[in-house]
């Protein structure tokens, strides 16, 4: 895959997550008064993980672009998470810097949650701190994003 082509299909997953985290700080508002309804709890729960899950579209995207295999087998979130961390594999840039480590280990361990438990499981107190940090999170690593030429 050439860079063009690699740019595209991240331009792709932004799209799709700049649409998440919106949904996300419209929740955020709406919850700013109040404690979260179940079904409140659940759609923060589906959006924090589909907040994760596009940052590791794009992180595999860019290993496939780069000729870097996939991790694979139980750990493989977390080793594909590593290759973008400091100091990185050779041919990855460094997406996941010191502000960004914490935080998105953080969105990645959530992801875990809500993929194998259930929604009424959830507790809005370990959610709350995603809820009203995604933007942030998102805008920094987006900015990573630009300082690797890989958005504009």
């Amino acid at each position: 895959m050439n860079e063009e082509r690699l740019r595209k299909e991240i331009s792709i997953q932004i799209d799709l997550l700049d649409a998440t985290i919106r949904e996300i700080c419209l929740l955020r508002d709406d919850l700013s008064c109040r404690e979260p309804t179940l079904r409140e709890v659940a759609a923060a729960g589906s959006f924090l993980a589909d907040f994760y899950g596009g940052i590791e579209n794009i992180l595999k995207r860019i290993c496939i672009a780069r000729g870097v295999e996939v991790p694979a087998g139980e750990k493989w979130h977390r080793r594909l998470f590593q290759h973008f961390c400091e100091p990185g594999t050779a041919g990855l840039p460094v997406l996941i810097d010191n502000t960004l480590h914490e935080p998105l280990g953080m969105f990645r361990g959530f992801r875990h949650i809500v993929h194998h438990g259930y929604v009424l499981q959830l507790r809005w107190s370990r959610m709350a701190e995603g809820v009203q940090s995604a933007d942030q999170v998102y805008e920094a690593f987006k900015q990573n994003l630009r300082k690797n030429n890989l958005i504009e």
